[in-house]
């Protein structure tokens, strides 16, 4: 495909595919896909050649591993998790462990403890109030 063909696909002026190719003058993502698409590619082969890895891929096992873990925490274990990284970030670097009370054997020790549940709703009765009858 020519440049001038590639301009009129994507309406805009012949010197600006040359700019572009260049490097001289940048694109927006709209337009990225316009080019894309226009050159039967996929928006980020005009930009990095060859293919590029899935996040999982940038990942070894035990980080996936971890990943999924992460995944299947409910909030609350998410946020103790959460404070448990500070307080080991802070540990490791020397920094201010005051939020550490007991070496983080709380944090530990709230991660362990069952969530508090809620009981539900009794179901609704079908038993009908029924007046007592007199013995005969």
């Amino acid at each position: 495909m020519t440049q001038e063909q590639l301009a009129a696909a994507v309406d805009i002026h012949t010197p600006a595919i040359s700019r572009i190719e260049s490097g001289k003058l940048g694109v927006s993502l709209s337009m990225a896909h316009e080019l894309a698409d226009a050159l039967g590619v996929r928006t980020h082969e005009l930009f990095f050649s060859g293919e590029i890895a899935t996040p999982s891929e940038l990942l070894d096992g035990e980080e996936r591993l971890l990943v999924a873990r992460w995944r299947s925490l409910g909030d609350r274990e998410r946020v103790i998790v959460r404070q448990v990284l500070a307080w080991a970030a802070g540990a490791s670097t020397g920094g201010d462990l005051s939020l550490a009370r007991d070496d983080g054997a709380h944090l530990i020790a709230e991660f362990q403890r069952p969530p508090v549940r809620r009981p539900s709703p009794a179901p609704a009765s079908d038993v009908t109030a029924r007046t007592p009858t007199k013995p005969r």
